[in-house]
């Protein structure tokens, strides 16, 4: 999802569903559309993260993420010369390198 804002608006482009969302800033418009608060994040099954934000997600360096990029192991989305990875992503990264207890 990216967040941006228009006049008294959040906007989110979801990007699984190529769609915007649109949250009232305005806490009357915000309650006649039953959006309660602005910064209430639109639910969504992934979300994307910064480099960075994936790093500390796995515990890794922002080197390391690079190196799963450039050897396939992790998937990326690119925006522009931005790259991202999805919530999901890590999920199912961490869960294809976790081990079953013996």
């Amino acid at each position: 999802m990216h967040k941006g804002s228009h006049r008294g608006e959040l906007h989110w482009w979801n990007i699984k569903t190529h769609e915007v969302i649109v949250w009232p800033t305005h806490p009357l418009e915000a309650a006649m559309t039953g959006h309660d608060s602005p910064d209430a994040r639109p639910s969504t099954a992934s979300r994307l993260l910064t480099i960075v934000e994936a790093a500390d997600a796995l515990r890794i360096s922002r080197s390391s993420v690079y190196r799963l990029f450039d050897a396939g192991q992790l998937a990326r989305v690119q925006i522009g010369a931005s790259r991202r990875v999805t919530s999901s992503e890590i999920d199912r990264f961490i869960a294809a390198h976790t081990e079953a207890a013996s």
